[in-house]
């Protein structure tokens, strides 16, 4: 091993230690608090008793019907599904008749509202620059952007490649603490 591979091997290290790293605590709060706070709005739990028993009872009043009269039930819940569909499409387009007055008006605000991008990324160092320069062409008021590279503490060569192309102040490398499962809903939360 020569120098200059000892070098290489130390820049990661040292990108690493200049990250910004998130505590454990602070990542268990995020993702775990809200359901302890509010144990009946979070949706940690996926249902309840009365939920279920209504689908089983609803399920049960479908096999009935399908079995006493197949045709009438099958063209009733095709009609249901068609009125649904049709109901939906018609909100939708006055949703969208009321837009156009709306973008207008939001096409100059006096401020702008800080707009956050979270970017979790793992061993994708390959990427990083394409996504860097991807980002300063957004059409957005740097001022008002807010974006975060979420990395894995042992995704080195990540941290180290994001720390020598984003040096816009508005953009920030985040180190989430080691655990299990890797994945990028838990670098999200």
């Amino acid at each position: 091993m020569g120098i200059g591979a000892a070098s290489e091997a130390s820049e990661p290290r040292a990108a690493l230690a200049r990250a910004k790293h998130i505590d454990a605590e602070a990542l268990e709060s995020a993702a775990f608090g809200f359901h302890r706070a509010f144990p009946h709005r979070s949706a940690k739990r996926r249902f309840y008793s009365t939920q279920v028993f209504a689908a089983l009872i609803l399920a049960a009043a479908l096999v009935v019907a399908f079995r006493q009269f197949p045709a009438q039930t099958a063209m009733t819940l095709q009609a249901a599904a068609a009125s649904l569909f049709t109901i939906a499409i018609f909100v939708r387009l006055l949703a969208a008749a009321q837009v156009a007055p709306l973008t207008s008006r939001l096409a100059s605000p006096a401020q702008w509202p800080t707009y956050t991008i979270l970017c979790p990324l793992y061993r994708e160092a390959s990427v990083a620059a394409d996504l860097v320069a991807a980002l300063r062409r957004l059409d957005y008021p740097v001022h008002a952007l807010d974006i975060k590279f979420l990395c894995e503490s042992d995704d080195e060569e990540t941290i180290a490649a994001l720390l020598s192309l984003a040096h816009d102040e508005h953009m920030e490398v985040l180190v989430a603490p080691p655990g299990r499962p890797r994945t990028k809903p838990r670098a999200l939360n």
